[in-house]
């Protein structure tokens, strides 16, 4: 009994590293490619950013929602 369930264990570790390695693979390019147009998209992000929590003061402390 114990053989089986250890036999059935190391049949499951091929595919979860699979499911890891492709994970890590995906998470590895997404990072590299936001590193690499980050330079380019930075300028945008951040107005983008500035804009947004300007726009959050003005309604909430102009329009009065902030107490």
């Amino acid at each position: 009994m114990a053989s089986a369930k250890s036999a059935a264990a190391n049949l499951g570790h091929p595919a979860q590293r699979n499911y890891g390695s492709i994970f890590l693979a995906l998470s590895n390019v997404t990072i590299l490619y936001c590193y690499i147009m980050r330079a380019k998209c930075q300028a945008v992000a951040s107005f983008l950013w500035y804009a947004g929590a300007y726009n959050l003061k003005v309604v909430t402390v102009d329009c009065g929602f902030a107490d």
